[in-house]
């Protein structure tokens, strides 16, 4: 029985990683079909997520650029966007306030020191590590890309990773999607109609990271599946 239920704990750590949420509508297909310059994207809504992203960090380069690419929300002039400490996510950053347009950009960095920077200067706010999440706040209420701190542990954002499409986006000359770049949808109402087309940000340097409770269960599993084939050659 106890080899039983550490095989089925990481049978459900690996079949984790396949989970995605359903997107409502064309809409975000359409979004990501239209900056392809062919007119067509590579990446599926629905197939492609990026399955661990309720936590990232900067890479090598320390700074990360985040770029709008459309926000068509009912709510769109008065929603911010940004980023929140691991540690304590009602301290948090704003990337883009209400007044952002498509094609808008901001730049965060993270110094070893823990305080953050935009567009290279020191906001004051100072983060427990490099180690961050993104949030979405306005009227609809405030969501994060943890969704277990959201109403209903409900999924507010879906991420995709590039796959080399060469995309163009608004007001910049065309460029590679590249793996290192990562588009953010976001779905803005509690409860709303998972359409994820209310705010799509592209960011770059940075790279998803498992969350603490995630590599532990992994780690679980990988140590039953260790002692099952223990046994076995016993």
């Amino acid at each position: 029985m106890k080899n039983f239920k550490l095989t089925m704990l990481a049978s459900l750590v690996m079949a984790g990683a396949s989970w995605g949420t359903v997107i409502n509508g064309s809409s975000l297909q359409t979004i990501l079909n239209n900056i392809t310059n062919d007119g067509s994207s590579s990446v599926d809504v629905n197939t492609d997520q990026v399955s661990q992203d309720k936590y990232w960090a900067l890479t090598a380069s320390g700074t990360s650029a985040a770029t709008m690419i459309i926000e068509v929300a009912g709510y769109a002039t008065s929603n911010t966007f940004g980023l929140y400490d691991l540690a304590n996510p009602s301290n948090k950053v704003t990337l883009f306030s209400g007044v952002a347009t498509d094609g808008d950009q901001a730049a965060v960095s993270i110094k070893a020191s823990g305080a953050v920077y935009v567009n290279f200067v020191n906001t004051g706010v100072v983060f427990s590590s490099t180690n961050f999440g993104y949030f979405l706040s306005g009227p609809g209420g405030t969501f994060y890309s943890d969704d277990a701190l959201n109403p209903g542990g409900l999924d507010h954002m879906v991420s995709y990773q590039g796959e080399g499409d060469i995309v163009t986006l608004p007001g910049l000359y065309s460029g590679t999607w590249t793996p290192n770049e990562y588009v953010l949808a976001w779905e803005d109402v509690a409860y709303g109609d998972n359409d994820f087309d209310d705010m799509v940000v592209m960011v770059e340097s940075v790279q998803p990271v498992p969350e603490p409770t995630t590599l532990g269960l992994m780690g679980l599993g990988l140590l039953g599946m260790g002692l099952m084939a223990r046994r076995k050659k016993a």
